[in-house]
């Protein structure tokens, strides 16, 4: 596919067009119709390629958005050799964070171009509702990673900072047509991506795991419920998830290896919401991908790696039983006279250097439902959710099953089981965050939650552009 990239920098707006259309090149650069990009649904579909696109880059989803969360908690380090790109995130050295702001403005408004347009016009009602459906789910994930990134969650403010991100539903293509606003709060961007999802739940069918569907936005509404503390709607949002996806629990409970390798499955048998990568013409290489960050080249798993910087924290190894099929995951390596285990679940699958990245898995929202229903008082059905998963990592005749009547027990239990399952896959930090709790690290000592280096700082030229966007706290 021919990529025609145009950008408009205006505070936070960058417009991008992706089109197979040639068309589109009569357009000068610097300003592109609506009414070129959309005027057949060729171009439509091609523009909501693109936004999916924007998933896929180093600083978003293709690496950072899946190491950075460990790396910046206790989850991750590096190798005492290695190239300095994650090092400053595992000291959380000062504005050291997730850079989102351009790439996700850029393609909300893709999106919000989609969503102005009358789709009926042009095809059937049914694709017309499928693209307006996955435009909507796709606007509230980039708003979620946006508002998880730049501010607090609703209930957890510092100080009572509850200022999050800029809210722009409405397409820009000129200079002209745009304006500087200050940002929303994060009851409103929260609203916002509920109201999203929601209208996209009614609108998505199909089972495509690689495309946005009704699973899928449920069970990202599950995820956003969650971060609000919605306990009932974050179980009720699960439950409608689980039903409604194709994707199967990995049962690894006889042979260890199963876990492992269902992440060179496409889909992963998990995966609800996966974003799949061409292996000729969207690999991010030796230097950024997933699977050069976290196995070494010349390691023992053939074929693959590159720098081998990223490996398990001795705490997080520490946590997992030797009976845990999910430690049969790490792999020992030497690199530079230093031994350590590296990570096998990138190990480039789908070619050199490129793996698919699970974003939204059938076991996390067993572990959403857990933590809810615990939260709400019904502690057999959470550790009945929560046993689930342990049920499917260990032997048969280990006993597995986490008892307590103690709800606060339960709680750390899920956690805990959140860190064996989800590491690597960008949940850490977050889950931290969105609960308020310290980052406890090594040399480095305890990242308090009230520690201004857990927002991300805005970039530093937004600011100056825009005299109504007000930075984050000590930065």
């Amino acid at each position: 596919m021919k990529k025609l990239l145009y950008t408009l920098s205006l505070s936070t707006i960058l417009l991008g067009v992706t089109s197979c259309e040639e068309a589109l090149n009569t357009e000068p650069r610097q300003s592109v119709s609506a009414n070129v990009a959309l005027q057949d649904i060729t171009g439509v579909r091609s523009l909501l390629i693109s936004v999916y696109d924007r998933l896929q880059g180093s600083d978003y989803y293709g690496a950072r958005f899946m190491l950075g969360p460990d790396a910046l908690a206790d989850n991750a380090t590096v190798t005492n050799a290695q190239s300095n790109r994650y090092l400053t995130w595992t000291i959380n050295n000062f504005g050291v964070h997730f850079n989102i702001w351009g790439n996700n403005y850029g393609a909300i408004n893709e999106v919000n171009y989609i969503l102005a347009t009358d789709l009926t016009k042009i095809t059937t009602t049914t694709e017309a509702n499928q693209l307006r459906g996955e435009s909507l789910f796709l606007r509230a994930l980039l708003y979620f990673d946006l508002a998880r990134v730049y501010g607090y969650e609703p209930g957890r403010e510092v100080n009572g900072f509850n200022l999050s991100v800029i809210i722009r539903t409405e397409p820009v293509s000129t200079a002209s047509q745009a304006d500087f606003r200050p940002r929303s709060t994060n009851r409103e961007v929260y609203d916002l991506i509920e109201k999203d999802l929601k209208e996209a739940i009614g609108l998505l069918t199909g089972t495509n795991r690689f495309r946005a569907t009704q699973a899928a936005a449920h069970a990202l509404l599950s995820r956003v419920y969650l971060y609000q503390s919605k306990w009932a709607d974050a179980e009720a949002s699960a439950t409608s998830a689980i039903g409604a996806t194709p994707a199967t629990l990995i049962n690894s409970s006889a042979v260890a290896s199963n876990y492992r390798a269902a992440f060179t499955s496409a889909p992963n048998p998990e995966s609800v919401f996966e974003l799949a990568y061409n292996a000729q013409t969207e690999t991010l290489g030796f230097n950024e991908s997933l699977n050069s960050l976290t196995l070494r080249q010349g390691g023992p798993v053939a074929g693959s790696g590159g720098w081998g910087d990223v490996i398990p924290t001795p705490d997080l190894l520490s946590q997992y039983l030797p009976q845990d099929s999910r430690f049969e995951n790490f792999i020992s390596d030497t690199k530079q006279g230093q031994t350590a285990l590296f990570s096998r679940k990138y190990v480039g699958a789908i070619g050199p250097f490129t793996d698919n990245v699970p974003l939204i898995r059938l076991s996390e929202l067993y572990l959403i439902r857990a933590e809810a229903r615990i939260r709400q008082g019904k502690l057999t059905e959470g550790l009945s959710d929560l046993n689930t998963i342990r049920a499917r990592r260990f032997p048969a005749a280990f006993n597995s099953a986490v008892s307590t009547t103690d709800p606060a027990e339960a709680i750390a239990a899920v956690f805990a089981e959140r860190r064996l399952e989800l590491f690597f896959e960008g949940h850490r930090f977050f889950d931290l965050k969105r609960t308020g709790q310290d980052i406890r690290k090594g040399a480095t000592g305890p990242i308090q939650y009230t520690d201004v280096r857990v927002l991300a700082p805005i970039p530093q030229a937004q600011v100056e552009l825009n005299k109504l966007l007000v930075q984050n706290p000590g930065y």
